[in-house]
């Protein structure tokens, strides 16, 4: 039979693709084949206070996924399940635990930034999270867009970085790269006027050189030299 692209399906005698689109980046989501209700549509349908106690025990139970909004949840019978079409093959159960840690992070490395008055003002994300793009708004192209969130922090290096801090030290690096090309051409402009004035003494020497010769031939040719005058005629030279 014909195999059909992730979301098309085929409705009376023609062939129908149904898609939502990601508001942040209008990324396409497939819908594919529906197992079961959303849990949002089914809590704002009302839900007796024992069921809904129970799918919020199975709800804690699940892997932990990047976004567990209740739209990206279904009821599949008894249980629940995430159904985020591009988010479902990562989950964060290890590094949720370091969570509070990781913000502790970046909340002292603010503080120091700020002591050093390198911290401006905070850059704009996606979900706008605390702490993740703080210090690097300014000087950012208000152009550059971050959707992933692997990497939502809009810096003015013209990239996109996971965290502030990879921000700063991008800039940093930046400037450091751009003081030494200027260096490196000070350097060759200097090398290069100390040619050209190396070059100009030495044919100024050269045709003070070649004047005095001239001299010297001409009162050679001037004068009778005798094996007796010979010495005399260099001395007054």
């Amino acid at each position: 039979g014909l195999l059909l692209p992730l979301g098309y399906h085929p409705n009376q005698h023609s062939i129908v693709g149904v898609h939502l689109f990601r508001d942040r980046d209008t990324f396409p989501i497939p819908y594919t084949h529906i197992y079961g209700v959303t849990l949002i549509s089914a809590l704002r349908l009302g839900l007796e206070h024992t069921l809904r106690d129970r799918l919020f025990k199975h709800f804690l139970k699940m892997p932990l996924y990047e976004d567990m909004a209740p739209w990206n949840i279904v009821l599949m019978g008894p249980i629940v399940d995430y159904i985020d079409y591009d988010t479902r093959d990562v989950t964060f159960n290890k590094v949720i635990p370091q969570a509070y840690q990781v913000m502790t992070v970046l909340m002292n490395y603010k503080r120091t930034v700020e002591d050093f008055k390198r911290c401006g003002s905070k850059s704009s994300t996606v979900y706008g999270l605390p702490y993740v793009s703080d210090c690097v708004g300014s000087n950012v192209d208000r152009s550059l867009s971050c959707p992933d969130l692997k990497l939502p922090v809009p810096c003015a290096d013209g990239t996109c970085h996971s965290d502030y801090i990879s921000c700063l030290r991008s800039i940093t690096n930046q400037a450091e790269e751009l003081q030494a090309q200027q260096q490196s051409r000070s350097e060759s402009a200097d090398q290069a006027l100390s040619s050209q004035v190396d070059a100009h003494n030495t044919a100024v020497v050269d045709s003070n050189l070649i004047a005095a010769m001239k001299s010297v031939v001409g009162q050679f040719n001037d004068r009778t030299v005798t094996s007796r005058s010979y010495e005399d005629f260099f001395k007054d030279v």
